[in-house]
């Protein structure tokens, strides 16, 4: 997969002002995974992380970085309400 700095700049600057804390790392780490050789670079450049965060980042998410119990940062949710987010 190729993508230009201009389109994951665009991604990045979009999809960034929706996560919080960990859901930065899911996206940054998911994303470099994508990108295959040379993604960690990339992700960190675009998206100003330093490049030992993007490889924890991909690390986390290879490893199977396992849901929040908070979607949305304040309220609680249940476990089926993750369960049934995660399996759509």
């Amino acid at each position: 997969m190729e993508a230009s700095g201009e389109e994951l700049g665009g991604f990045f600057a979009t999809v960034m002002l929706h996560l919080r804390g960990v859901q930065h790392r899911v996206v940054a780490g998911s994303m470099a995974r994508a990108l295959g050789h040379g993604g960690k670079s990339a992700v960190a450049a675009v998206w100003g992380l330093s490049r030992n965060t993007v490889i924890k980042a991909q690390a986390e998410v290879e490893a199977g970085i396992e849901p929040s119990a908070r979607l949305d940062g304040d309220r609680p949710v249940t476990t089926d309400a993750i369960v049934s987010v995660t399996t759509v």
